[in-house]
């Protein structure tokens, strides 16, 4: 399973995600293109980041499938459809410039 972060603008300054997108998002894809979970951080900066946990065979399938994902969700969600996708990568985390223990 891998996790591709799509990370979003707004196509006008005051678009809101409401609370409720995940559930709406997980409703509608549900079965499609390997979904199995989304979870939204409306609050992420530099922008607000849909987090799909898709189950692929590859890191590029997975990218593929989350683009995919996020275009059947904001093209049946009324609350998505003004936002943008700036890109779908999996996110990578680097320990080595994580602070350590105080």
């Amino acid at each position: 399973m891998f996790l591709v972060h799509v990370t979003l603008r707004p196509r006008r300054s005051e678009a809101e995600i409401p609370d409720s997108t995940a559930k709406s998002i997980t409703l509608l894809c549900t079965g499609l293109h390997g979904f199995e979970h989304a979870s939204v951080h409306p609050h992420a900066l530099p922008h607000p980041v849909v987090a799909f946990y898709v189950r692929t065979e590859s890191l590029l399938e997975a990218e593929a499938a989350a683009r995919t994902l996020w275009h059947h969700a904001s093209s049946g969600l009324v609350e998505l459809q003004d936002w943008e996708p700036v890109r779908a990568e999996s996110p990578l985390f680097r320990p080595d410039l994580e602070p350590g223990p105080p």
